[in-house]
């Protein structure tokens, strides 16, 4: 350095300048922070038919499998613990959603993060797990108080109230199908093959009332069991029969 002329050593200087102002131009430029996370706000609506009909209340307008004639005049459930099948793995969600479709304002469940991807279907609990089935661990709701199982009878939550009307030997007479207690949690697998691409979506799922009195066994509500809290068996039926009372409609 010593040898070379002061000209020499401004250029020098001059060109490093430039290569270090580059370099910070071309870190910055860089620098654009973390890549917002790629998750839809997924909500649940929930259509309720009786076979192929929307369900209207409080006339006996329907027919089960065993013969009986029915209405419903209350309908109230829990679903939780939503699982998605994903192509790279399962994604387990720790929701409760309380469901009464016969208030006007209910439309669907509170949304959900699910990260975009391919779907091959969907696992849903009808009721409330081991963890959430506690009396009193639920928000104090009225909807949730009004759910709560008596603590004479273990304590915990409803799971289902089906009521209404049927026809009985001697004129229409009230039945009251009142599911709980753990053994009867229902699990029910929905296949559907689905993509989560964008940031809101609506699923749009059908619940079938007359699947609860079907397959695998068939409920005669007579017979069966017109007031089930107390008959733990009349109660496994109606949790086998529940299985499958959800089936995929549409993603919007």
């Amino acid at each position: 350095m010593k040898n070379m002329s002061l000209g020499y050593r401004v250029l020098l200087l001059s060109l490093w300048s430039l290569v270090l102002l580059f370099g910070s131009f071309s870190c910055r430029k860089k620098e654009t922070g973390p890549e917002p996370a790629k998750t839809s706000d997924l909500t649940l609506s929930i259509q309720h038919n009786i076979g192929s009909f929307p369900l209207k209340t409080d006339t006996i307008l329907y027919q089960n499998k065993a013969g009986n004639s029915y209405s419903v005049t209350k309908l109230e459930y829990f679903l939780s613990h939503a699982v998605f099948h994903g192509s790279s793995g399962d994604i387990v969600f720790d929701n409760v959603d309380y469901i009464n479709p016969l208030t006007p304002d209910f439309k669907s469940t509170k949304p959900i993060k699910v990260p975009f991807g391919r779907y091959s279907g969907l696992t849903l609990y009808l009721g409330l797990d081991t963890s959430h089935n506690k009396s009193g661990i639920l928000p104090h709701t009225v909807e949730n108080e009004n759910m709560a199982w008596p603590a004479s009878m273990g304590g915990g939550y409803h799971f289902l109230k089906l009521e209404g009307r049927f026809m009985d030997t001697g004129g229409p007479a009230g039945y009251a199908l009142h599911l709980g207690r753990n053994e009867n949690l229902v699990r029910i697998d929905v296949d559907a093959d689905f993509d989560i691409i964008s940031g809101i979506h609506d699923m749009v799922l059908t619940m079938d009332i007359n699947e609860w009195f079907e397959n695998p066994h068939t409920y005669d509500i007579p017979k069966d069991g017109r007031y089930i809290m107390t008959s733990a068996p009349a109660m496994k039926k109606i949790s086998e029969n529940g299985r499958d009372v959800l089936t995929f409609k549409e993603l919007k």
